[in-house]
């Protein structure tokens, strides 16, 4: 299994060589990562820079350069004028490893749009660097849609994932914003992030009210465009904690009696569609295991 998408910061007493924008009062060092990804056998990880330590990438620069074999970066993408941040991102892509960015809307400046000069440059770039792109639509899919519609038509070859479904809300899914995310399906380069159950579901784990949308987004998209993501450490201080989060299929089963999905579709969901969109990521682990298989 391969975890979507998660985050990782330093500890509170790393400040002064990892500094923090802001603050988080839930415990998201590496070490505290590994124990949850051992535990729950997971066998690896995109990690998504978090905003607590703003556009400063070191601390996951050096969590990534140290366990190629189970962490893979996603950098967060800095609209901020005056910063070159298409240079700043391909820098992180080049040289430091990254392999996937994340278009964080409420970090351009305000009044602009995500499809601004700085914003169709960083898309292009990614997509000609084959990094996927992440759309963090914390606060509805609706207002940000002629954004990301006028991102991918600028350069349809970029491949884009959407967050946390979209963040639209489970106890609706004849909505508006249900009904815009479905309408992505058309465009083939998009992907839909399984993840932080807890965002969209008004029930407790497992979250049965999701089980719908997923099989709805499964038959929409395909599962092959579809992924499973924890939202690390959140989903320990705000919803069910990481080894519960694995285990939302098998225990949806067990409850409700009855398969979400076949075993061919779960493999994609929980590892496949991942590891196509980051070719070559987690490189050093499989090589490992086929040695030692041999």
């Amino acid at each position: 299994m391969l975890d979507s998408h998660l985050h990782v910061w330093a500890r509170p007493e790393q400040s002064e060589q990892y500094p923090f924008k802001k603050k988080e009062r839930v415990a998201g060092d590496v070490d505290c990562l590994l124990e949850e990804l051992k535990r729950s056998r997971v066998g690896g990880a995109l990690i998504v820079q978090p905003s607590c330590h703003g556009f400063d990438h070191s601390y996951v620069t050096s969590v990534i350069k140290s366990r190629p074999d189970v962490f893979v970066g996603c950098l967060l993408a800095d609209p901020s004028p005056g910063q070159d941040g298409p240079t700043k991102l391909d820098r992180l892509i080049v040289q430091d490893g990254y392999q996937a960015v994340r278009f964080h809307p409420y970090k351009w400046p305000e009044g602009q749009s995500m499809d601004n000069e700085v914003g169709l440059a960083m898309f292009k770039s990614a997509g000609e660097l084959k990094a996927p792109v992440g759309f963090m639509c914390m606060f509805g899919l609706l207002p940000l849609l002629p954004a990301i519609k006028a991102l991918m038509a600028h350069s349809p070859s970029t491949q884009v994932m959407m967050d946390h479904f979209g963040f639209c809300p489970m106890d609706d899914q004849q909505s508006e914003s249900w009904q815009a995310l479905l309408s992505l399906a058309s465009y083939p380069q998009v992907h839909v992030k399984l993840s932080a159950f807890f965002r969209v579901s008004k029930q407790a784990w497992p979250y049965l009210d999701a089980r719908p949308a997923i099989r709805k987004l499964i038959d929409t998209f395909g599962a092959n465009r579809c992924m499973w993501g924890t939202d690390f450490p959140f989903v320990n201080s705000e919803g069910c904690g990481y080894t519960k989060a694995w285990q939302i299929v098998a225990e949806g089963d067990k409850l409700e009696g009855k398969r979400l999905m076949s075993p061919d579709e779960e493999q994609w969901i929980m590892s496949g569609t991942i590891k196509k969109l980051l070719p070559g990521a987690w490189a050093s682990r499989q090589a490992s295991q086929t040695s030692c298989s041999g």
